[in-house]
């Protein structure tokens, strides 16, 4: 698959690193560590490390994509007593894949007609290092797991990408100065630049700006010095929000100031048209008043080049091939309950239901037994009868309490977690040599008692610090509208259509995306995802119910269309409208749904973000397997700890440093040669502040 367009880096912006270990750019910012080339180096029939413990005990709280890459790749490692505690009903976390067509029941035939409808994360970017690569092909821990697990997606249709025409509506149609009637812009596949005079006038300061730092960024990335020359980007810009930074004067770069480059330089004019457009994605107005570093990572680190959508489990010919337990029975936990009726390996989900089905090589446990070609759910049947194994599942069970455990098998250091299954309201407990914790933090003082903040008197926490718990107490986190409806027809394909496949509006509808996968046997159903908000305008919409969400979002995008002279055609008349199921058991027949992440009692938004000056309560959670697992045994995965927020590879990121620090705490046997954890893996570093000098 090939990627290439207005907001994707230029050609000459991939690099390699210069060192053993460093990734090549694009790649996240915050910790420059090529976690693709260490995976691809485990040798075959290993993991990452090799467990000497034969009874190493380990929870892990969260079934989300953290929770189980964490849990798969430990149990390469030979840890082979895992339990995973999930809340909800389903495995996934925010990888949430509704289907319009599923299959039979109990058959596993190839199905005639789906498309992925993604309430969580929709697009992803591979980090390709080079242009016209294959989304496999990225320096992503994703596109790994994409290889490993035969996964395909096909490019996303973006505002102003190669993928769609996009429309943009502002100021009631009336677009400039140089309109005589209200128009809808169409922004054509095929353009590299917005169509009118306002809108390229945006584009272009954008662009210079955005490509002014990536310019230099990108040579300096993949030197040893990254880590100095990131500190004078923080130190220039904490303190500013994103609408600071592009409201600000733009200036030419001075080598000698490094890491200050100014601002986009935009009037309020054009900084309210900007809040519309985007940076490629969409809008994005709602983050506004975040800290510029959110934008700054997004934009310039790779988040937002080569976007695509995940389609699933699909052979060479696009033929849906699903793995183990595809589509057959349904699939039950350790407690016999039902997991989520059945394994789709479709969407986003795909990839967490690869990493409960899909067969593990070999598994070498503590004591030298070998297991081959078993899976996570294939050793959790093993449990009962296997003495060595204890894997085990547990859905629909919530953590209550987490503390410091009690002395077992003459081991001082252990963790207490306890809690109930919410199926019968029974209780219990567990006592654990290693704890990994993946759920969003505002569950920490609400839903679970963390005991390991009690401590003597005038001593401080070498745990779990009090500056962790207050900003977990106070952090924040987005909510976020997705509305979804299935077409009739992909009505972009019609010659007689004028109505574009992708909209962006000033009004409370905001984004809206039209698309169809593009696997399968047959043409896939189109679905149109009418509204797509986040924070202040996902919160215009909280208090309409939503059996009344769809019209009132229908009604508001038939009457911009009406109202422009360019288009004066009905969206509405494309829209499925005979059935309606907006709390639909997930691969279940669908055809309109509304989800709002703020709603969903175990996630309570759909990303954490952070504002300006927020700089050190973000660094706490990422360095704290680095500071404090050692003494605590508790780790840290997922994207709940991280920075870049809202996307997926923070949270496979954090479950592989969560197991590279409980390997190293444990004294396990690391088997990726040349590697040196103590050498090669970096530390943030804990003590710098903004302001502070830069050595």
């Amino acid at each position: 698959m090939s990627f290439a367009k207005p907001f994707n880096l230029k050609f000459n912006q991939y690099r390699k690193s210069t060192s053993t270990w460093g990734a090549p750019f694009p790649n996240p910012a915050d910790f420059n560590f090529n976690y693709r080339k260490l995976l691809d180096s485990v040798p075959d029939g290993k993991g990452l490390a090799q467990n000497r413990i034969k009874d190493h005990t380990i929870a892990i709280v969260g079934g989300g994509i953290a929770g189980l890459t964490a849990a798969r790749e430990l149990l390469r490692c030979g840890y082979t007593k895992i339990t995973i505690y999930e809340a909800g009903t389903e495995y996934g976390g925010r990888h949430t894949t509704f289907t319009t067509h599923p299959p039979s029941e109990a058959k596993q035939e190839v199905f005639k007609e789906f498309t992925p409808i993604e309430n969580g994360a929709m697009r992803f970017p591979p980090f390709l290092t080079q242009p016209g690569g294959g989304i496999e092909d990225g320096a992503s821990i994703l596109s790994y797991y994409i290889k490993a697990f035969s996964l395909r997606g096909q490019g996303f249709p973006n505002p102003g990408s190669q993928y769609a025409d996009t429309g943009i509506f502002f100021n009631n149609g009336w677009l400039d100065g140089t309109v005589l009637e209200q128009t809808t812009a169409i922004w054509a596949k095929t353009d590299t630049e917005p169509p009118n005079p306002e809108l390229k006038r945006v584009y272009g300061k954008w662009q210079a700006f955005a490509h002014k730092i990536i310019d230099v960024v990108n040579q300096e990335y993949v030197q040893e010095s990254w880590p100095e020359f990131w500190k004078h980007i923080v130190s220039n810009y904490w303190e500013k929000t994103f609408r600071d930074v592009v409201l600000d004067t733009a200036k030419t770069y001075d080598p000698t100031k490094p890491g200050d480059f100014g601002g986009a330089g935009m009037t309020q004019e054009e900084s309210n048209i900007f809040y519309l457009i985007g940076g490629g994605d969409g809008s994005w107005g709602a983050f506004y008043n975040l800290s510029f570093l959110y934008a700054y990572r997004t934009f310039v680190h790779g988040f937002g080049s080569d976007l695509f959508l995940l389609q699933g489990r699909f052979d060479d010919q696009k033929q849906y091939n699903p793995g183990p337990y595809g589509w057959g029975p349904s699939i039950y936990d350790s407690l016999d309950q039902d997991m989520g009726s059945a394994a789709s390996y479709l969407g986003s989900h795909s990839l967490d239901t690869c990493m409960l089905f899909m067969p593990i090589p070999t598994v070498t446990t503590a004591s030298g037994k070998v297991y081959s070609n078993k899976s996570f759910y294939d050793f959790m049947k093993l449990s009962p009868s296997d003495p060595d194994i204890d894997i085990r599942y547990y859905s629909r069970t919530v953590i209550t309490d987490i503390d410091e455990g009690p002395p077992i098998d003459n081991r001082l250091d252990t963790v207490y977690v306890a809690g109930k299954h919410l199926k019968d309201g029974s209780t219990f407990s567990q006592t654990v040599y290693s704890a990994i914790l993946t759920v969003p933090t505002w569950l920490y003082g609400t839903d679970i008692k963390v005991g390991i903040l009690d401590r003597d008197e005038g001593t401080r926490s070498t745990k779990w610090p009090d500056e962790l718990q207050t900003y977990f107490s106070r952090a924040h986190w987005e909510p976020c509208c997705k509305i979804w409806v299935e077409l009739k027809e992909a009505y972009w394909e019609n010659a007689e259509n004028k109505i574009p496949q992708v909209l962006t509006t000033d009004t409370f509808v905001h984004d809206m995306y039209a698309f169809y996968s593009d696997v399968g046997t047959a043409k896939q159903r189109p679905m149109l995802l009418i509204s797509y908000t986040w924070w202040r305008d996902a919160n215009k919409l909280q208090s309409i119910p939503d059996d009344e969400i769809i019209k009132v979002c229908l009604d508001e995008l038939d009457r911009v269309l009406m109202t422009s002279a360019n288009i004066r055609q009905k969206l509405s008349d494309h829209v499925v409208s005979d059935h309606v199921d907006l709390h639909a058991t997930p691969n279940f027949q669908i055809k309109q749904k509304v989800w709002r992440w703020e709603n969903k009692r175990y996630f309570r938004g759909a990303a954490r973000l952070y504002d300006q000056r927020e700089w050190c309560d973000t660094q706490l959670p990422m360095a704290y397997n680095q500071e404090y697992s050692s003494s605590s045994n508790i780790y840290f995965a997922g994207e709940s700890y991280e920075v870049d927020a809202g996307w997926t590879e923070p949270a496979f990121r954090s479950a592989i440093d969560a197991v590279l620090h409980l390997a190293k705490n444990e004294a396990a046997t690391f088997n990726v040669p040349d590697f040196d954890f103590a050498r090669d893996y970096p530390q943030y570093d804990i003590n710098w502040h903004p302001g502070d000098p830069i050595i």
